[in-house]
Parts: structure tokens; C-alpha cells; sequence
């Protein structure tokens, strides 16, 4: 049996004068969070960090057993 224990979506930048990597990750997900809803997250944090945003990445974790 498969049961949906959390997700969890990544952001990385990178500062653009240090070439530092940089990661936010917001925890507590619904399973298969829209991901339009996850982009415009992306979208409004481009507005206050340093850098762009290089990737995102959804990760979700099950119980299978």
C-alpha cells in the first residue's frame, strides 16, 4: 500500500557576484501541490532575494509497505 507522508518544494539561486548556491525549501505540502501554485511562489521570492532562481524542485515522500 503507497501513503503520502509529506512534500516538500526546493528553490535554488545563485548570487551572481560570489557564484554562492543559495536554497529555500518550504515544507508541509498537500500531494501533487499544483505546480503553477509553486511557480508563482518561484515568481514572488525572484522579488526579494539576490540572484535568480536556478531551479525548483518538488519532492514527495510515501509509505510504501
Amino acid at each position: 500500500m503507497k501513503e503520502f507522508e509529506g512534500a516538500r518544494v526546493q528553490f535554488t539561486s545563485v548570487d551572481p557576484m560570489t557564484e554562492e548556491t543559495y536554497r529555500f525549501s518550504l515544507g508541509d505540502l498537500k500531494e501533487d501541490a499544483d505546480a503553477a501554485v509553486i511557480l508563482s511562489v518561484g515568481d514572488a521570492l525572484k522579488e526579494i532575494i539576490d540572484g535568480d532562481l536556478e531551479s525548483t524542485k518538488l519532492t514527495q515522500t510515501y509509505n510504501i509497505g
